[in-house]
Order: structure tokens, then C-alpha cells, then sequence
């Protein structure tokens, strides 16, 4: 009997608002509900594969909600002005790496820039492009101009695994700079 009279006080304390006449009432209010929704997910191959360089600095701050949000300010203040810290420090680090990257030259003509790239792993088809279009932009053969050229090259490989490996050996160049 108690809840009974339990589910009678819950069902007619309700506001107009949460109320039917009838079960029909009910089901076609939901069926105007999910005619007028719109389905928020989508699926993954829509969804462009961005990626977030130089994220390598995160840090964990757990709080409960039941904290008060001004005793954590200066904490959040100095873990934000410790991670600008170290991005700046690596910022600096590779603005070093290319200022020397510009100033290597790797060879005088483009037979010699090829074979260095070719020391390095770099494809024949990769090494003809960068050159070509180096040449076109009359610049010289120095490491930054082809870790430059390659990159914009390595946008258009197909598959993600085969423009993973052409980076990392990209990469590798400039690494000789540092």
C-alpha cells in the first residue's frame, strides 16, 4: 500500500509540463521528440586525422568538485607558467637547429645534394621532386631548403604508414643540425 500511495503522490504532484491524458499523449510526444533531435555523431573516416605537434609536456591536476576553485588558482597558475617555460626552451632549441640547418650547405650542385640525400635514405622519386623544385625556386642546396622541400612533398604520400616513415627520415636530417 505504501507505494501505491507513493507512485499516486509522485503522479499527481507533477506540473502540467511532465503530465499526458493518456499513454497515446505520451508516445506521441516522444515521437515528436526524436523527429525533432538530430543525431550529434558522425563517423570516424568524416573526422580529419589532426594531430597536435610538440605536445609532449602534460600535466595531470586532479581536483574534486567540491573544492572551492580559488584555493587551486595559484597551483594552476604555476603548472601553466612551468609548461611555457619548457615550450619557449624548445621553441629556442629549435630556432638554434634551424638557423645552423640554413647556414649547411649540403652541396654546390644538384648531383651532389642528391647523393647526400640518397646517403640518407631518402627515395629517388623524393630526391628528384625536392631538387626540381628547389631549382624552380632558385634556392640553394642547404639542409634547411631540403628538409623544407621534402616536407611539402611528404603531405602528398597516400598512406599514412608510408608518410610516417618518409617523415622520420626527413626529420633525421635535421637532426644533423643540432
Amino acid at each position: 500500500m505504501t507505494n501505491l500511495t507513493r507512485a499516486s503522490r509522485e503522479l499527481f504532484s507533477r506540473s502540467p509540463d511532465e503530465c499526458f491524458e493518456s499513454l497515446e499523449a505520451l508516445g506521441q510526444h516522444c515521437e515528436r521528440q526524436r523527429e525533432r533531435s538530430s543525431d550529434l555523431w558522425c563517423p570516424p573516416a568524416d573526422v580529419s586525422n589532426h594531430i597536435v605537434w610538440d605536445a609532449v609536456e602534460t600535466v595531470d591536476f586532479p581536483r574534486r568538485h567540491t573544492g572551492a576553485v580559488t584555493e587551486s588558482l595559484d597551483q594552476i597558475r604555476r603548472i601553466v607558467s612551468d609548461l611555457t617555460a619548457k615550450r619557449d626552451a624548445r621553441k629556442d632549441e629549435f630556432a638554434k637547429v634551424v638557423a645552423k640547418a640554413m647556414q649547411e650547405k649540403v652541396g654546390d650542385t644538384s648531383e651532389e645534394a642528391s647523393a647526400f640525400l640518397a646517403k640518407h635514405g631518402i627515395s629517388r622519386s623524393m630526391i628528384k621532386k625536392a631538387i626540381e623544385n628547389l631549382a624552380k625556386r632558385g634556392e640553394s642546396f642547404n639542409l634547411w631548403s631540403l628538409v623544407d622541400a621534402l616536407t611539402q612533398l611528404t603531405r602528398e604520400i597516400r598512406f599514412a604508414g608510408d608518410r610516417t616513415e618518409a617523415d622520420q627520415k626527413v626529420s633525421r636530417l635535421l637532426s644533423l643540425a643540432a
